[in-house]
């Protein structure tokens, strides 16, 4: 059975007490909003090909640190032109100075 008391007798702050300002009087300053990027475009090869483009392409945005928090929101293979070709939106997140 363990004690609730703290070693050498030292008291606990109750919990209606009031605890001193902390030390750290730095602020940060005001951050700056998000903006929410889409880029919507085609893929076009065999199925096969589709799927590992797609994700290179989300792998390399998220390299890049241009673009944050990249997601695929909607992907459907589509028959464009008489060719097989995947169409995807991509979201994700930019700071003001990147635009």
């Amino acid at each position: 059975m363990k004690s609730l008391t703290s070693p050498l007798g030292a008291a606990s702050p109750s919990a209606g007490a009031i605890q001193p300002p902390s030390q750290n009087t730095e602020t940060s300053p005001p951050s700056e909003p998000d903006y929410i990027v889409t880029i919507r475009g085609y893929i076009f090869g065999d199925i096969d090909v589709i799927e590992p483009t797609l994700l290179n392409l989300i792998i390399s945005l998220e390299r890049s640190t241009v673009v944050r928090s990249v997601e695929v929101s909607k992907k459907e293979v589509k028959e464009v032109q008489g060719k097989k070709a995947m169409e995807f939106v991509i979201i994700g997140q930019c700071t003001n100075y990147e635009i």
